[in-house]
C-alpha cells in the first residue's frame, strides 16, 4: 500500500520535539515508539489496536490516548472512519493533505489535491461565516476492490 507523498512531505523527526516542548509536553522515548507505530502504519490504528500493540513495550493505554490526542493537535496524525464506523488514526505525511479511504479494505491514501477556494467563498456567502480551514475525508473503493467491468 502506498502513501502519496508530496514537495511539503512533512520529516517525521523535524521538529517533533520542539512541538511537544511548545506545548509543554516532553517528547519521552514511550511517546516517540507511539509515533513510530502510526508512521509506520499506512491503514493506521484504533487507539485500542494501537494500545495493544505498544502494551508489549510497555506502554499504557492512557499514554497512548495522550500522545494520539497531542500529535492530532500537532497534525501529525489524522482521523478517517473505517468500515466499522470507528476512528483509525493515520499519520500525515505532508504539510496539509487529506485522507481518501477505502471503504472494502481499508487502504488509506493521503492526498493533497483539494483547491476548495470557489467552495469557501461560495459558503462564506451564503453563511457569512469567515472560513478558517477544512477537513476532507473521501472514501471509495481502491484498484483491488473495485469490481472489474
Amino acid at each position: 500500500m502506498s502513501i502519496m507523498k508530496s514537495s511539503k512531505t512533512i520529516d517525521p523527526a523535524d521538529n517533533l520535539k520542539q512541538s511537544f516542548h511548545k506545548l509543554g509536553h516532553r517528547f519521552t522515548n514511550q511517546r516517540e515508539s507511539i509515533w513510530q507505530l502510526f508512521s509506520n502504519a499506512p491503514n493506521g490504528y484504533t487507539i485500542p489496536d494501537a494500545a495493544g500493540e505498544l502494551k508489549k513495550k510497555g506502554i499504557g493505554h492512557a499514554t497512548v490516548y495522550r500522545t494520539v490526542k497531542t500529535l492530532q493537535k500537532l497534525g501529525r496524525l489524522h482521523w478517517v472512519h473505517d468500515e466499522n464506523g470507528e476512528h483509525r488514526f493515520v499519520a500525515r505525511h505532508a504539510s496539509h493533505s487529506h485522507m481518501l479511504t477505502c471503504r472494502s479494505c481499508g487502504q488509506v491514501v493521503e492526498f493533497e489535491s483539494c483547491n476548495l477556494t470557489l467552495l469557501e467563498k461560495l459558503l462564506a456567502l451564503e453563511t457569512g461565516y469567515r472560513i478558517e480551514g477544512h477537513d476532507l475525508e473521501m472514501h471509495g473503493l481502491c484498484p483491488q476492490c473495485r469490481p472489474s467491468n
